[in-house]
């Protein structure tokens, strides 16, 4: 009963409000809906431009890399079959850059973008790098064959018109078949990016497939950076010291320091960690260790009484133009204590750089600092007549390739009969590397030069076998 009584006095409550008021209430209601669906939809039209402005790229017309990190997962799903990363991108682009400005530069860029985007339709998978880096997603399948690579080498080939200009360019690229469930974008990049390396140093203008050779090339780059940072730090490098034989006496004379890797009781030799070491800015951490070190082992040798004509000391052509290098070098001679005049610094001619003035200046620092200045491997680089009338060089060392089998090569005398005149009329020394045999000997002993260096005298020796042989040569 007082249930009833208590449902029937609501009613009459209800019944008791003004329509009007009812009326306000839902009014208020629906307004507020109104409002709510108009500030949602204004949000994600402004989420929208948001992503617009960070996924789309004006300039060419094509997607961001951001758009496909942020959504590569499903992006590869949407394909439905196995998907392939092509890298691509312009061969010498800066050149065009510099030649016709930026201006121009942008809107050849647009017309490549706009040739891969139709070659891909309707798939829309084209996305910018950065500056003139594109990737590129189509179906492996459409590729079995190299259609695909063929087709896209041809068409970006085709002349462009830009402003007044016709252009021709070639593209270089890497290709990564994409065949793992969960692909990571990192890795697919990587591996893509790496293929493109491949491509552009092996002469360009063509499309490259990552594949084994370039993976266990790339895991040997990572070891050996591994290797170097670890060296550094725990302190593995060492020197041994090549002898240098004087032509006439036949006796030590001089000696070149080369440095060695040892890890676990096993000697690594420096080839590929002096290449990686420059590749990966590290060589001016090895060059400093191998300044002090043989400054330190100089000292010890003259310490002992053994008087050396010089010490060679190879360094990164990196170096050149690195005026902290020269101050840093002066620095230790002063600590030391040795005579830079005592000091031959070896640059390896083959990795000399393209600007010879900086080269030059770099050189002639040096000399006037009383260092001497020798060219390793002559006769397998850059060299040019240019070079040897412009620097001041005390040392030539011939490549061992044009020692062996020198007294029945006639053709690599020819060329050591040359270098000898020119050495000659420049008033260089030669140093021959790789001297061998004894018919080696014979034939150079005929010859103008001035040292001789190679496994028929002595291999590299360590410090205390060098200490046994100067006591056994006073003796």
């Amino acid at each position: 009963m007082h249930g009833i009584q208590t449902v029937q006095l609501r009613l009459r409550l209800i019944s008791s409000v003004p329509t009007a008021l009812v009326v306000g209430i839902a009014v208020m209601f629906m307004v507020a809906s109104i409002v709510a669906v108009i500030a949602y939809l204004r949000a994600r039209a402004f989420k929208k431009r948001l992503q617009d402005a960070l996924y789309f790229d004006k300039r060419t017309q094509t997607k961001r890399i951001d758009a496909l990190v942020d959504g590569f997962h499903n992006t590869i799903l949407s394909f439905d079959r196995d998907v392939s990363m092509y890298y691509i991108n312009i061969d010498n682009f800066k050149n065009y850059n510099d030649l016709f400005g930026p201006s121009l530069g942008n809107m050849l860029l647009e017309q490549v973008a706009s040739r891969m985007k139709a070659l891909i339709e309707p798939y829309d998978t084209v996305y910018r790098v950065h500056s003139d880096q594109f990737i590129i997603l189509h179906p492996t399948e459409a590729d079995q064959f190299g259609q695909m690579t063929k087709k896209l080498l041809r068409t970006l080939k085709q002349p462009y018109t830009v402003g007044v200009h016709t252009i021709q360019i070639t593209v270089s690229g890497g290709r990564y078949d994409i065949t793992e469930k969960n692909p990571h974008f990192n890795d697919a990049l990587l591996r893509s990016e790496l293929a493109h390396n491949e491509a552009k140093a092996t002469g360009k203008d063509r499309i490259i497939r990552y594949n084994e050779a370039i993976k266990k090339k790339n895991d040997r780059a990572f070891e050996t950076y591994n290797l170097i940072k670890e060296a550094l730090k725990e302190k593995w490098f060492f020197l041994e010291f090549q002898p240098v034989i004087d032509a006439k006496s036949r006796h030590i004379t001089a000696l070149e320091c080369l440095i060695r890797v040892e890890k676990n009781r096993t000697v690594i030799f420096p080839q590929d960690i002096v290449m990686y070491a420059e590749r990966f800015h590290l060589i001016e951490a090895i060059d400093r260790y191998v300044i002090e070190a043989s400054f330190k082992a100089f000292k010890s040798f003259e310490a002992s009484g053994k008087t050396l004509d010089f010490m060679s000391i190879n360094i990164s052509s990196k170096e050149i133009g690195n005026h902290r290098f020269i101050e840093y070098l002066v620095e230790q001679a002063k600590a030391y204590d040795v005579q830079p005049k005592k000091i031959s610094l070896e640059f390896t001619e083959t990795y000399f750089p393209d600007n010879l003035d900086e080269e030059t200046s770099f050189l002639n620092s040096l000399r006037e600092h009383g260092f001497k200045i020798a060219i390793d491997d002559f006769g397998t680089g850059y060299s040019s007549m240019s070079r040897l009338s412009k620097h001041r060089l005390d040392f030539l060392k011939i490549d061992r390739n044009f020692i062996i089998d020198i007294a029945t090569n006639p053709n690599n005398q020819k060329i050591i009969d040359a270098m000898l005149y020119l050495a000659s009329t420049f008033d260089i020394a030669i140093i021959a590397e790789g001297v061998e045999t004894e018919a080696d000997v014979e034939y150079l002993s005929k010859k103008d030069i001035a040292y001789y260096q190679g496994h028929y005298y002595h291999r590299a020796l360590s410090k205390e076998q060098l200490f046994k042989i100067f006591k056994e040569e006073k003796a």
